[in-house]
């Protein structure tokens, strides 16, 4: 089983910015969770609504038609904190690495239609 929470930073009528906490550690947890309550992630062509989008990626690779399709050119999806415990010597870590610059200007242009 996995458990991620949600919290809500940011909305418009169409879509959300949110903050993912998870408390498991599964592969592609976020997106799946996202996706399975009808939140698919913008830019995320493999958990995408349409399957379409998906068989497209998987066949012919990256191309334009599947930003147009996902909103954007890449998975919305950033580790902005991670904590880590180091296993040399048990010390527990925080890494901070603040939003990325293209997804910053995507939320603007999108808080502004």
């Amino acid at each position: 089983s996995s458990k991620t929470s949600f919290k809500l930073i940011d909305s418009t009528s169409l879509y959300s910015l949110l903050e993912a906490r998870l408390h498991t550690g599964r592969t592609n947890q976020i997106r799946i969770h996202c996706a399975a309550n009808g939140f698919p992630i913008v830019g995320d062509k493999l958990y995408h609504p349409r399957e379409d989008v998906f068989l497209s990626y998987d066949k012919k690779g990256e191309h334009s038609w599947q930003h147009e399709q996902t909103g954007f050119e890449r998975c919305c999806l950033h580790a902005w904190k991670v904590n880590l415990k180091l296993p040399t010597t048990g010390e527990e870590v925080e890494v901070k690495s603040p939003m990325p610059d293209d997804f910053r200007e995507l939320w603007s242009k999108i808080k502004s239609l």
